[in-house]
């Protein structure tokens, strides 16, 4: 259940979506809290997670899960790996029996990321295989290392007690099994090169315990001489027989239909949820995807019958890219020159440079535009912006649709230039289209700019009061009224 919830976060990008709200880094972390609980209810299945969330509903919501000495009183089943960092009055270590995974080291071609590959050689045309010498070196370096681990992971669970430590380790045939262990005992061959035959960790602790003054009850089944070595640490063996076993209880009567929990699962099968009208929302659109929508698309001819060899599109793109790196100043550049200085610091393609019309662009420098810029107090140019609004407010098709329409959806996008001045502002938009009519710009990208105004009027200390497009093809500038003279989807972006 964690996982599923890992994989939508990382599919939907909703963590990233929501931390860019306001408040987003509370909500960012609610939703980790509520991730991490519905991984712990969920670990027995989604019926379990289910019933998890049915009680939390009902009960005091949803508590984000604790571990350890968080929460005294409790008992904490965890891995060792879990358990790190972590320390707890009395301590249990279980499964101490559990055999070593040596997969690794038993395939017939192993690679090690020191020592290489080795492989393992057929002896003729026979189905057998021996080892080769490099085959033995990687192997056993891959089981030393396995067995370092081991110990690492060993000693991580022997230090997490505060006060007690209490270990267990199944025999099933004590004279049998403790064989090996009173033979390193009584040798003391606890160097690494005795160890390394150990198959899990009892053979370890087996090992260390009947060397303790305290083992014998331990020695008693072996025909070895008892060897200790003298230690002041506390140790309390105990041999305990197994418990008797649990008679298996007989089968109850299968239970009777229940009428009412058939017409709970019918209902909770025919279940609809109540945002279903979000799944059609986007989470995040752009600037240009909120004002085009209702645009006709225009068929513009292939680049090849172009006679420039580029298309409109792609000099007006050699504008804005010119228009980007040149300085701002009191006194307009030296067109001639700025193309140069740009080319030099590699501000500006070659192959702009070559369909660029400073003809075109020459007007700019002497219009009213270029005085404002020159006055303002500060100017933001290429001013990325990110802001959220409501859905009914950005989607038509959410519109009047109770909550969906509620929904925040991020708006991102780029104002040309912003100029700020010591008590307004003003938003200045480039359009290299052909047409040469004000009211197109105004009814084709009115809607934008009004929309950068709400974004910036966030953003700034003081108001922006003036919206305007310079067109290249009408080498003039066009005032968008700043408010609406007409309905549409502008117009649902404030609200009107």
């Amino acid at each position: 259940m964690g996982q599923l919830i890992e994989e939508l976060f990382a599919r939907t990008g909703y963590l990233a979506a929501v931390g860019a709200m306001p408040d987003g880094a509370r909500c960012r972390d609610d939703l980790l809290a509520f991730a991490a609980w519905a991984a712990n209810a969920g670990a027995r299945g989604l019926s379990a997670l289910v019933r998890a969330m049915d009680a939390a509903k009902a009960g005091s919501g949803v508590q984000a899960p604790s571990i350890g000495q968080s929460r005294p009183g409790c008992v904490s089943i965890m891995t060792v790996h879990r358990s790190k960092g972590l320390e707890f009055p009395v301590v249990f270590v279980a499964n101490t029996s559990h055999k070593f995974n040596q997969s690794d080291a038993i395939y017939p071609v192993l690679y090690h990321k020191e020592l290489g590959i080795g492989l393992m050689l057929r002896a003729g045309s026979s189905a057998s295989r021996y080892k080769t010498l490099p085959y033995t070196a990687v192997a056993q370096t891959i089981k030393r290392e396995t067995l370092s681990e081991e110990m690492r992971i060993l000693y991580v669970a022997l230090t997490r007690a505060q006060d007690a430590l209490i270990i267990t380790v199944p025999l099933k045939r004590p004279e049998s099994e403790l064989k090996n262990p009173a033979m390193f005992a009584s040798a003391e061959a606890t160097d690494a090169e005795a160890m390394l035959g150990a198959q899990n960790w009892a053979l370890w602790l087996l090992t260390a315990a009947m060397l303790h003054p305290a083992s014998e009850e331990l020695w008693k089944y072996s025909e070895l001489l008892p060897h200790h070595i003298p230690t002041e640490a506390p140790l309390n063996i105990r041999l305990l027989d197994p418990p008797p076993a649990v008679q298996a209880a007989e089968p109850e009567a299968p239970a009777l239909p229940d009428d009412a929990l058939t017409e709970r699962l019918l209902e909770a099968f025919t279940w609809q949820s109540p945002n279903k009208a979000l799944e059609t929302i986007p989470v995040k659109v752009s600037v240009s995807a909120v004002t085009h929508t209702k645009q006709e698309l225009t068929l513009r001819r292939p680049a090849f019958l172009q006679k420039s060899g580029m298309t409109g599109a792609e000099r007006g793109t050699a504008i804005h890219a010119f228009l980007q790196s040149v300085p701002f100043g009191p006194q307009p550049p030296e067109l001639e020159a700025e193309v140069q200085r740009q080319l030099d610091l590699h501000l500006l393609d070659p192959e702009l440079a070559k369909v660029l019309d400073l003809e075109q662009v020459r007007p700019f420098f002497a219009s009213g535009v270029w005085q404002r810029i020159a006055a303002a107090r500060q100017v933001l140019r290429e001013e990325p912006f990110i802001t959220a609004l409501p859905a009914g407010e950005v989607v038509p098709e959410a519109a009047g649709q109770g909550r969906a329409a509620k929904a925040p959806v991020l708006v991102q996008g780029i104002a040309d230039v912003v100029l700020v001045f010591d008590d307004h502002a003003e938003i200045l938009d480039y359009k290299t289209d052909k047409s040469r009519n004000a009211t197109y710009y105004i009814e084709s990208y009115a809607a934008q700019l009004r929309l950068y105004r709400r974004a910036f009027a966030l953003r700034l200390p003081v108001p922006v009061t003036k919206l305007t497009i310079y067109s290249f093809a009408m080498q003039d500038e066009i005032d968008i009224p700043l408010e609406y003279a007409a309905f549409g989807i502008g117009d649902k972006l404030l609200g009107r």
